[in-house]
């Protein structure tokens, strides 16, 4: 008996269809090899177990169970079809072919169901009704209209041998009386020299697309994009062409060509640069406006990026990532932008400063491109830079006034404390200046004061800082001073300096000057005190004879 169920289960593990046996209460007690694969539990997993408790989907387990019962009542054999769920959630399904064992009494003792997997075989079937169907449907109830005819090589195109619903009402005329009809008798943009070409191209091709007039019973033209495929139709080759009506389209190509021409004459007048991108960020128009500030023509950049035509760098060279460009964020964001400052590249490599606006284009609710409109501000950024520096330097002389050099103290006491480093300030005003003034004139007293800030400059180092604090008072701002007598020999320099001989317009003059230091951190920490430690140094300097300087840390 052992043998004989090896054999069985051998058997049952051999064969290539699906094989479970229940007992009478749903129980599995045989699950094949071919169940193990499909499903992915092993046969020590199911047996034992009902067969709906992890095979069967939930909307069909009462399906499956009351046929089961009619199988055990005696109700066989019987043929049906359920999913199966496998172990990784897949459904699969099955066809089943089911018989049963009695036992000695006649009653049901096994149910023996042998299962076919027909998944595929059945979103085949499905696939193809679809198909089928959707075909029927498109053909009577689509958007276009669809006409059949023969077509042989070399020969004009045959009679519609079919004809869809809506062409019928489009042209008027009964499928019927279309059958009497042949692609010549309803075109009238298609002429039969033209036949040939279209004719050749969907006999290599297979297929042709072209634009053409169709001229209804009632001598309407409707202007129609023919989408024509060949394929065999019982044996013999036959062209299906589907019309699409265009005419919308049409009127509005007629209306944007009008807009374009309108909007080239109204742009043309404009001082603003504009352009316009299509989605992809490529360049569909460009005023005169434009074309002057870039210097490129619209011809050369119809069709190009725009971007990395005159948008592609910055200032210092770097490159900008069309992901930052704001026109093409206007694209994919839908958002207007509004930039203040940036720079486009010309033509010859030069760059120059832009505002811009860039806004999205819709069109049927559908972004479509972008415009952009920008203006040259270089007459703004050279404006704003005269501003700063009349701001932060002195009328007269050019040199940094008070407030600049307020700036530059801050941050080099600020590099000194960090780095541990001495600084100087040194503050200066020129002996009797007003005599020359009262004497002499303003105007000469103003030649003298420039004369002097020049050789002030000339006595320092480039990152040094000479500044005029307004009169004839000065300072000078020594942010690295390698020790405290590099402070004198500066002073020494601007004595000298300042003796020299000066000639401003006949007149020879000879000043003199007085000088206070003082250096951080020895003589102050802080900003107004290093500065009121100079002045005073400065004073005492005078009250000493003037023509000389005085060390704040030696009153």
């Amino acid at each position: 008996m052992e043998n004989e169920h090896s054999f069985i289960a051998a058997v049952l593990d051999t064969i290539g269809a699906l094989v479970v046996v229940l007992d009478r209460n749903g129980r599995v007690i045989r699950f094949n090899r071919q169940c193990e694969k499909l499903t992915g539990y092993s046969a020590a997993e199911m047996i034992g177990r009902p067969i709906w408790e992890r095979l069967l989907i939930p909307e069909e387990l009462q399906p499956v169970r009351s046929t089961f019962d009619r199988l055990v009542a005696g109700n066989f054999p019987s043929e049906f079809e359920n999913w199966w769920l496998t172990k990784n959630g897949a459904r699969r399904m099955i066809a089943w072919s089911n018989t049963a064992l009695l036992d000695a009494d006649g009653e049901v003792e096994f149910v023996i169901a042998t299962g076919i997997d027909v998944t595929e075989r059945r979103q085949i079937e499905a696939a193809l009704r679809d198909s089928e169907e959707r075909f029927r449907m498109l053909f009577n109830n689509g958007n276009d209209a669809i006409l059949v005819h023969p077509i042989s090589p070399g020969e004009m195109p045959g009679k519609f041998i079919e004809a869809n619903d809506l062409a019928c009402r489009r042209l008027d005329y009964s499928r019927e009386e279309l059958q009497q009809l042949s692609p010549l008798d309803i075109d009238d943009a298609v002429s039969a020299v033209d036949i040939p070409k279209i004719s050749r191209q969907i006999e290599v091709e297979g297929h042709a697309l072209f634009e053409s007039v169709h001229v209804a019973r009632d001598g309407r033209k409707i202007p129609v994009e023919i989408n024509a495929h060949r394929f065999e139709l019982k044996g013999r080759p036959v062209v299906l062409s589907i019309a699409r009506d265009i005419t919308e389209r049409k009127l509005a190509e007629a209306a944007l060509r009008e807009s374009e021409a309108k909007l080239r004459e109204i742009t043309s007048e404009l001082g603003d640069g504009i352009y316009v991108l299509d989605r992809n960020g490529q360049l569909t128009f460009m005023n005169k406006a434009a074309e002057h500030l870039l210097g490129w023509t619209e011809a050369e950049l119809l069709g190009q990026n725009a971007h990395e035509a005159f948008h592609y760098q910055k200032p210092d060279g770097s490159h900008v990532p069309v992901c930052d460009c704001p026109v093409y964020q206007s694209i994919h964001s839908g958002e207007t932008y509004r930039i203040l400052e940036d720079y486009f590249t010309c033509k010859d490599g030069t760059l120059f400063p832009v505002s811009f606006v860039a806004a999205p284009l819709h069109r049927g609710g559908e972004i479509t491109g972008s415009v952009a409109a920008f203006q040259d501000i270089t007459e703004r950024k050279q404006a704003e830079a005269r501003i700063h520096h009349m701001a932060h330097h002195d009328m007269l002389t050019g040199l940094p006034n008070r407030v600049l050099l307020a700036d530059r103290l801050v941050l080099a006491l600020a590099q000194a404390r960090r780095y541990g480093r001495l600084l100087t300030l040194i503050f200066l005003d020129l002996d009797h200046f007003k005599q020359i003034n009262d004497t002499l004139g303003h105007d000469v007293g103003d030649e003298l004061l420039k004369a002097v800030a020049a050789r002030l400059v000339e006595c320092v180092r480039e990152a040094d800082t000479v500044a005029r604090m307004g009169g004839d008072e000065f300072v000078i701002l020594l942010p690295e001073t390698a020790k405290a007598g590099d402070a004198e020999i500066v002073a020494r320099k601007v004595i000298e300096a300042v003796n020299l001989p000066l000639m401003i317009g006949s007149h020879e003059l000879h000043i003199t000057t007085s000088v206070g230091i003082a250096l951080y951190p020895r003589d102050g920490e802080e900003t107004q005190t290093l500065m009121k430690n100079a002045d005073t140094a400065m004073y005492r300097a005078k009250e000493s004879g003037r023509n000389g300087y005085q060390l704040y840390s030696q009153i």
